[in-house]
This record gives C-alpha cells, structure tokens and sequence, in this order.
C-alpha cells in the first residue's frame, strides 16, 4: 500500500514536471482539466453501469426497441408477434439484445457529458435529450435495415453488416454527436 507521502511525492513530482516544461501553470491547468474530466467519466461511467446492472435497465431499452421494431413490421406484415425481446416473424426470429439495443453506447455519451463541468447544465440536460431523441432514431434505422438485409443478403453477410459495420458505426455516431454537442454546448 503507498503510504500518503508517497502519494504527495507522486503529486509533487507532477507539478514539478509541468513547472520546469516551460509551460507551468498552463500545463499543470491543461493537465488537471484532463485528469478531472478522465477521473469524472470514468466515476459517471461507474454509477450508470452499476444502475444499469442493478435494475436491470438493458432489459427495459432492449424492451422499448423491439416495441418498436414490432410496431414498424405489424403494420406491413401479418404474421408478427412479440414475446419479450424477440420479434417473430413465422419464418425467423429477432432478439433484440442489451448490445443490439446500444445501451452501452448511451451510457459511455451520458457519462461524456456528466464531465463536461465547465459546460452549464441545461446545456448537458439538452444534449442527453437530443441525443437520446437521435440515438432512438439511428438504432431504430439500423435494426430495420439489418432485419431487410435478410432477406437479401446471405447469413454470413448480414452478421457482418450487423456486428462490424453497424456497431463501428454507432461508435463513431455517438463520437460525432459528442463532438456536435461539444462545438454547440459553448
């Protein structure tokens, strides 16, 4: 276990780092923004995860986009049902997953903004609420998308565009709007 002198040696060495570079206090500034912002995802990223966990939300958003899903597929086919999470369709079956759903997703974009402290709040509250109006559209797209794409694609083609393309691609959606929110919040 490092005792407290050590830990105030460690700090101590930091600082005088950042001094001797020239850059003293912009550098130590810079730095502990950075080390605040890091420090700050990474405890919003914990509590989401530990809520999502604990009250088993990934079910309920998986829940909401298969609604979804079903709700768009009834009205243009007849044979449509939903039990739980799966959509059949009398010829497959769809399950709409926590990973399908892109619950990690929202909770890595909410924590990103829980550590922007020197943004106001109402501005955090706005982008939480445009990206998760954004991000229920895009997943709700790209389900659709992959769930026509079986019936035109093979199977090994479709677990591609849905595991590597789509997935990428909400990744990078979700880095996208984070920049957005970030060039707009100021």
């Amino acid at each position: 276990m490092i005792s407290l002198q050590k830990k105030m040696n460690i700090f101590e060495k930091i600082r005088h780092y950042a001094h001797n570079n020239g850059k003293s206090k912009k550098s130590l500034t810079i730095f502990s923004k950075i080390f605040v912002f890091l420090i700050s995802f990474l405890f919003a990223f914990l509590v989401l995860y530990f809520i999502f966990e604990y009250f088993n939300l990934y079910y309920y958003v998986s829940l909401f986009f298969s609604y979804l899903v079903y709700n768009f597929f009834s009205a243009s086919f007849q044979n449509v049902t939903l039990v739980g999470t799966t959509v059949d369709f009398s010829t497959f079956q769809i399950n709409i997953t926590d990973v399908c759903s892109g619950a990690y997703e929202l909770i890595v974009f909410i924590s990103l903004i829980f550590a922007c402290f020197e943004i106001k709040l109402w501005k955090r509250a706005v982008g939480i609420l445009g990206y998760i109006l954004a991000f229920v559209i895009f997943n709700l797209v790209r389900i659709v998308i992959v769930i026509y794409s079986l019936g035109i694609l093979d199977l090994m083609s479709v677990d591609i565009l849905h595991t590597v393309l789509f997935k990428f691609g909400f990744w990078i959606f979700t880095l996208l709007f984070f920049v957005y929110f970030l060039i707009f919040a100021e």
